[in-house]
């Protein structure tokens, strides 16, 4: 990159003079020369940058600062910051900024470079939510006044931007920043960012009502003055010491009764407002006083009915005290608000600033907002003000986070990447496998920030655990969980039921409630449910569940028959098929592992649980792996038996596009090959089919036929074997 010639130095040293000349006075010298600093290292850093119209970049620089120092009254820490901002795009480091010029200046400059990657694209659509986002990002009020004064310089410096960057700052414009300046008070700014917002988007009708301002603007004065005239006798007559304020509403202002009220310019009804400030009132007579000049006016003036507004017997929730009324005067609509000098101290510079009485609620971040009012608006050297006195002291209770499709979610404090998938959709945070958080992959208790961006990621083959009550923190993904696994744990405790029930009657062990109270007696558990749950998920093993029985039968009496060739049993997923245990285990009861589900053909291991029982599973199943790794020495030959002419199951998926006859044509491939379906589930989206079928097959060389044959169909994306 080039540096700037010297007819650019030049030109950016003289711009920078001018500035200093601008706050010279106004800040000591050694702040004076903390500014000097930071201009100098962010010109070594910019030097040779230009903007989207071949102007310096540091002229920019400048101009943001000003903007931060004269406008909106902050000095030098909140100057370096702007000479700062976006300046780490040229190799420049958050901790390089701390070291040579303070923790303050580099968290602004952090805050403001978090705060301006956020995308407001959707800003129109969720504008106090996007508010509250920014709001709840700062840290320091300072990152959000760096903020205002940077969209304030791109509204008057049109020319450094292309449409597209125009619109959008215009888009926080209106939906961001004209809100903020209202909850702070910074009225004369907000009223320069509504008409600039207005003279972008309605460019006629702006210059129609400023032109008729414009030409009446004598007319109004001469037409106030009169008004004004028989208010302040009648005072002086009733010894009533007063301020009377007026003024004509905004072009804004004026615009947006013009389409309420449906009306043209000359028939909006209250053009002028005028507020009369009742000076040295007693709190005691304040509403005494009150009401007296309200007296006065509407004995000189009509008053609009239905357009009184008391506010004085009965203040807002939010501590605004004040009597409204819009009376008449030749013609003209007017209104006059009525309060104290301590009335309106409250409604200007407390917690019931102008933004509440227009309609906005009360939320905790605006207590900050409130409580450094008066910093903002003092004429002290801010410099003086201990730097907390900037920060936040009230916390908010929730965090704002983006999707993908930057739309703003809000969350409590403390929310998960788990919590923020329920909050999506319930099938999102049930397969929810974690998240990308600002492009970085993040686990599912990852505790979330404002300002995120999360894009959550999905696993089909993930399931809620009971873990994940301990890792979600809100209601709703909770409730969410705790159903999913209520809801697992009766399929699980039916599957269990007929598992026992068919045990049963292959042990000819007759079923009555004595024998249920007697298990449950002996496993310490007060429901069936609860047992046939544990039979399900194999935690009470079979064969000690036959020991237990004849136990039982024996203290009754009873003899069980059991058939020898009924030692050997095999799973509910097995069919007839059978297998050759190696060694002297011969004897032992098997079953087939449901994590690999596997079937003749497959390569096979058997692995000895602590209670005597074999589990067959394939050699490449995960579940194995992990156990034969841990237990090596459980682990023995097993084989299939060959002579054996049984049939298993075995689950497949089939990929295809959804087109017409798709499943007829892989449902006449089952027929061909004589395969019988047990089960099917089935899946149409976005033009894809899917369907996961059961089927019964006598070993994996009929399955690979199977599979090859549903591949050679048209139409066919994938065809593979699952467990």
């Amino acid at each position: 990159m080039q540096n700037y010639n010297e007819p650019e130095i030049k030109t950016i040293e003289k711009r920078y003079n001018s500035f200093i000349d601008t706050i010279k006075y106004s800040i000591s010298e050694e702040r004076l020369l903390y500014i000097e600093k930071a201009f100098r290292f962010a010109l070594s850093k910019r030097n040779g940058d230009y903007r989207y119209n071949g102007k310096p970049s540091i002229l920019h620089v400048i101009d943001v600062a000003e903007i931060v120092c004269t406008e909106l009254g902050l000095r030098s820490k909140s100057v370096a910051a702007a000479f700062f901002h976006g300046i780490t795009r040229f190799g420049v480091t958050i901790d390089e900024i701390k070291e040579q010029f303070g923790d303050v200046v580099a968290n602004i400059v952090d805050g403001y470079e978090k705060m301006v990657v956020v995308d407001t694209e959707k800003a129109a659509l969720q504008p106090d939510k996007f508010v509250r986002l920014f709001l709840s990002m700062a840290e320091d009020i300072r990152v959000i006044m760096l903020m205002i004064a940077h969209n304030l310089y791109y509204l008057r410096n049109q020319g450094e931007l292309n449409e597209d960057g125009l619109n959008k700052y215009y888009i926080e414009a209106k939906y961001l920043v004209i809100p903020i300046l209202h909850r702070l008070g910074l009225y004369n700014i907000k009223q320069e960012f509504e008409e600039r917002v207005m003279k972008y988007e309605h460019p006629d009708e702006f210059e129609f009502i400023s032109r008729s301002i414009k030409e009446s603007k004598a007319e109004q004065e001469v037409f106030m003055e009169a008004f004004m005239k028989p208010i302040r006798e009648a005072l002086d007559k009733e010894g009533i010491e007063a301020v009377i304020k007026w003024r004509t509403k905004s072009i804004p202002s004026i615009y947006a009764k013009m389409k309420a009220q449906n009306v043209p310019l000359d028939q909006v009804y209250d053009l002028f407002a005028i507020r009369i400030i009742i000076q040295n009132s007693d709190v005691m007579s304040e509403i005494d006083d009150c009401w007296k000049v309200f007296s006065l006016v509407t004995n000189i003036y009509e008053p609009k009915p239905g357009r009184m507004r008391d506010w004085v017997t009965k203040p807002k929730i939010t501590g605004y005290e004040s009597l409204h009324i819009t009376v008449k005067n030749a013609d003209r609509w007017i209104e006059v608000q009525i309060r104290t000098q301590r009335m309106d101290d409250v409604a200007e510079r407390g917690c019931a600033a102008h933004w509440h009485y227009k309609g906005g609620k009360s939320y905790s971040t605006d207590a900050w907002l409130n409580q450094i009012r008066d910093v903002l608006e003092t004429e002290k050297e801010l410099t003086e003000l201990p730097d907390d006195r900037l920060e936040r002291k009230v916390r908010s209770d929730v965090v704002f986070v983006l999707t993908p499709q930057n739309e703003v979610k809000q969350l409590p404090v403390g929310s998960t990447v788990l919590d923020f998938a329920f909050e999506i959709h319930t099938q999102v945070g049930l397969h929810c496998n974690g998240a990308y958080i600002n492009k970085r992959i993040r686990p599912i208790h990852y505790v979330l920030s404002n300002g995120d961006t999360v894009e959550v990621i999905v696993n089909k083959k993930q399931f809620p655990r009971p873990e994940w009550l301990s890792i979600a923190t809100t209601e709703r993904a909770k409730n969410r969980i705790r159903r999913y696994l209520k809801d697992q744990e009766m399929k699980e405790a039916e599957l269990g039921s007929a598992i026992f029930h068919r045990k049963l009657k292959n042990w000819k062990i007759n079923y009555d409630d004595k024998l249920l109270n007697y298990l449950l007696k002996y496993y310490n558990i007060d429901k069936s449910l609860e047992l046939f749950h544990l039979i399900a998920t194999e935690k009470i093993d079979m064969l000690q569940l036959k020991g237990v029985l004849m136990t039982y039968a024996e203290e009754k009496n009873k003899t069980v028959k059991v058939e020898k060739h009924d030692v050997k049993e095999k799973s509910s997923n097995a069919g007839d098929t059978s297998v050759v245990i190696d060694g002297n285990m011969s004897d032992m009861a098997y079953k087939m592992a449901k994590c690999c589900n596997p079937i003749p053909g497959d390569a096979v291991k058997g692995f000895v649980s602590v209670a005597g029982c074999i589990t067959v599973h394939r050699t490449d199943c995960r579940n194995f792996k992990a156990i034969k790794k841990q237990y090596p020495y459980r682990v023995i030959d097993i084989n299939w038996d060959t002579s054996s002419s049984g049939l298993s199951k075995a689950y497949i998926r089939v990929t295809a596009y959804d087109v017409f006859a798709i499943l007829n044509d892989i449902t006449g491939v089952f027929k061909q090959m004589e395969v019988n379906i047990l089960n099917a589930n089935l899946d149409s989206k976005n033009g894809f089919f899917e369907g996961r079928f059961l089927l019964e097959v006598k070993d994996t060389e009929m399955l690979d036929l199977l599979i090859r044959n549903i591949k050679s169909l048209r139409n066919i994306i994938d065809v593979q074997r699952t467990e």
